[in-house]
């Protein structure tokens, strides 16, 4: 049984957040072909990678859940609020991360990224502004298959069904994009990212497909 909590995002929470996340993300693929670092630098980068977002997450008010003693653990940003705010990319660090990954990794993290997802994102929220995004949510290795990472969800789903707002997100795998299904998210399109460039894992290869990723959202049931 899942027992979720709602947590304030301090240090102490990011930290470990950040640990669970290095864990998850070892070897996501958009992760990959973002920081494009090789494995041994990507290893050592991550859980320093997790701190700036998280902290940025915070500073802008972000939500913050764990379940089963931080088996598990989601970062969701309200309506109106994005982690990328510019008056928070200095106190959060995002500048300094921009300096630590390189020009190429911010610019396919600052620009690409927001400009693959950005028509799929126009296509499914059409005119509504509110919305919860799901920036990011993993389980520890260790603890897969449990369902704590739904159970986090359907808290979510609880707490936006109650004002009528839809969840978006970005779902990097087949299995997350499944299990998302089967909440209820509906796959509002398939984007490419690094097209010709790096292949389904994120891995350079000269005309390569590119790394996919897959964006849906969810509506209560008032809206859908």
């Amino acid at each position: 049984m899942a027992n979720i909590k709602a947590v304030e995002g301090n240090a102490e929470d990011r930290q470990r957040i950040s640990t669970v996340y290095t864990r998850a993300f070892a070897h996501d693929p958009v992760i990959e072909y973002m920081l494009g670092m090789t494995p041994e630098k990507k290893s050592a980068y991550l859980p320093k990678y997790f701190d700036y977002l998280t902290v940025a997450a915070s500073l802008n008010k972000g939500l913050f859940f764990e379940a089963n003693d931080w088996s598990s653990c989601a970062v969701c940003m309200p309506p109106q609020q994005k982690i990328d705010s510019p008056r928070t990319l200095i106190p959060s660090g995002l500048i300094w991360m921009t300096l630590d990954v390189g020009i190429a990794s911010s610019w396919r993290m600052i620009s690409e990224f927001p400009s693959a997802v950005g028509p799929a994102k126009k296509k499914g929220l059409g005119n509504q502004k509110d919305f919860y995004y799901l920036f990011f949510i993993a389980t520890d290795p260790d603890h897969q298959g449990q369902g704590l990472a739904s159970a986090i969800i359907r808290v979510l789903q609880e707490r936006a069904g109650k004002e009528g707002l839809p969840i978006w997100l970005e779902a990097t795998t087949t299995k997350s994009r499944d299990t998302y299904q089967r909440l209820g998210f509906k796959e509002v399109e398939e984007v490419r990212a690094g097209k010709g460039k790096v292949n389904a894992d994120g891995i350079r290869e000269k005309d390569g497909k590119g790394v996919p990723l897959w964006a849906m959202i969810w509506w209560p049931e008032s809206k859908a």
